[in-house]
This record gives C-alpha cells, sequence and structure tokens, in this order.
C-alpha cells in the first residue's frame, strides 16, 4: 500500500470484517492514517450479520473470496438489516461471478486485492459521501412543510378550491 494525501472527514467510521487478520490490520492502519475511526470484525467460526455490531457505522469493509457463499450470505443479511450502511468489498480474485453477486447483494464497489491506500480511501470516501446523500434525503422526506423546507420557499403545498 502506498501513502496518500487524502484524509477522511472526521466522522467517518467503517467496519473490517476479516478472516484474515494480516490483511484486517493493514486495512485498519491505511484507514486510521487518514483519520477513520475504525473497528475490525475478525469473523472467528459464523459469519452472520447478527454478530456484527453495526450501529453507528457509516461503511462496512469486508474482505471476500468469489466463491465464498457465506461473505456474500453475510453482505446480503447486513443489506437487509442495515440498508444505510455502505458495503465496499475486497477480494484476492474479483471474478466475474464475484462482482455480479456483489452488484446482486447491494455492494457499493468491488475491489481487487492489493489496493493502494489511494485506492482504499477514495471508495471509503465515496461510499461515505453517498451514505450521508441518503442520509439528507431521507431528512429532507421527514421536514414537514415549514421552516427550512424547500417548499417553504414557493410557498408549500397549495389548496386547490373546487368550483
Amino acid at each position: 500500500m502506498t501513502a496518500t494525501s487524502s484524509q477522511f472527514a472526521p466522522w467517518t467510521r467503517v467496519l473490517v470484517a476479516s478472516r484474515d487478520r494480516v490483511l484486517a490490520r493493514s486495512l485498519e492502519a491505511a484507514l486510521q492514517a487518514n483519520g477513520a475511526e475504525v473497528r475490525l470484525w475478525e469473523g472467528r467460526g459464523t459469519w452472520s450479520a447478527e454478530a456484527i455490531q453495526l450501529e453507528g457505522v457509516d461503511v462496512l469493509l469486508v474482505e471476500t473470496s468469489g466463491s465464498r457463499e457465506a461473505e456474500w450470505a453475510l453482505v446480503e443479511r447486513v443489506r437487509e438489516r442495515s440498508p444505510m450502511v455502505e458495503i465496499v468489498a475486497i477480494s484476492e480474485d474479483p471474478v466475474v461471478e464475484g462482482a455480479v453477486q456483489a452488484l446482486r447483494n447491494g455492494v457499493y464497489t468491488l475491489l481487487a486485492y492489493p489496493v493502494s491506500d489511494d485506492q482504499l480511501v477514495e471508495a471509503i470516501t465515496q461510499a461515505t459521501a453517498r451514505k450521508r446523500r441518503g442520509e439528507q434525503r431521507i431528512r429532507a422526506l421527514e421536514t414537514p412543510f415549514g421552516e427550512g423546507s424547500p417548499l417553504a420557499a414557493v410557498g408549500g403545498p397549495r389548496k386547490h378550491n373546487a368550483p
């Protein structure tokens, strides 16, 4: 991995899920060096979405193998359980079937390992930005027509008088 000049927003929170302890520590170091708050989940034993603590997580960075069904099942369950968490997958063998599986399971991007710090930081930055945009859209939909509402500037919803 190479050095990078990119920096994360101070509130970027990443959960790294990997069966490979060396890879997980390497990813953790690269992300922390760029300002991300990182937690590791090494997935010993069963890979279950219920075992992963996703509260407060912006991005799940998951190490996968194109042929391991357990990782893809985990990704699918995480997506169902926490739809606002963006998922970035990293794989040593990102074969076409794995890429298709990643897209089907809602993975934001699939990186081929080895990955440079610049590629990793860019992927996490884009995934975090996508999550923030989604949160903003949800907040906008929850905002009543009043002060601060985009519709307030045009007079809000209009009542039509029936003839």
